[in-house]
């Protein structure tokens, strides 16, 4: 199983570094005798939890399973690496890893899973401008394989006219799952 050891602290079970371990009880009808019970113990069977990919500037929420402390990896990415639940978040795509140790301090292997980071769309719209009250402006956007304007049409472009000075969004959709929202403002110059 492992090496030997001695102790002067019976009753108690001893991790061998060997995968098993002892269990030292005391005879009281020899005190000098210490009865050495041998056992083999399993290493700990890490489990990953989590989504497969995620959007670039998201966070990944993670779960471990399968012992009673937690090494998560790379550390660059981790929030609280040594939590069991926690959050990773990257800009591109990265290898989780996982080692836990159970209550006696047996370590498991090291698990791991890919996650892909998906490229959220580069997406560009008109600058802010300024207009005179009963114009118009026409707004573009770019760079998005679908677009949709907060109470306005789903396309690229949009006209508009508003009395006052507003603020329009425009919210791009990629097909990979990810979106990105900007603004642009209307300025409108009172005659």
């Amino acid at each position: 199983l492992g090496t030997a050891r001695t102790t002067n602290e019976p009753n108690k079970s001893y991790y061998d570094g060997g995968g098993g371990w002892v269990n030292m009880t005391p005879n009281f009808k020899n005190p000098l005798m210490i009865r050495m019970v041998f056992g083999k113990r399993h290493r700990p069977v890490p489990k990953i939890t989590s989504s497969d990919s995620i959007c670039q500037k998201q966070k990944l929420v993670i779960n471990a399973d399968g012992g009673d402390t937690y090494q998560w990896g790379p550390a660059a990415n981790i929030k609280f690496p040594q939590n069991k639940s926690t959050v990773a978040e990257s800009d591109t795509s990265f290898t989780l890893t996982l080692k836990t140790w159970d209550a006696c301090g047996i370590p498991s292997s090291t698990v791991s899973k890919r996650i892909k980071v998906n490229e959220t769309p580069k997406g560009r719209v008109s600058s802010d401008t300024t207009i005179c009250v009963g114009t118009s402006a026409t707004l573009r956007a770019s760079g998005g394989t679908n677009y949709s304007w907060a109470g306005g049409p789903k396309n690229s472009s949009w006209t508009v006219n508003p009395s006052s000075s507003e603020t329009y969004q425009v919210i791009f959709d990629s097909t990979n799952g990810c979106r990105l929202t900007l603004n642009t403002t209307v300025g409108v110059q009172k005659l």
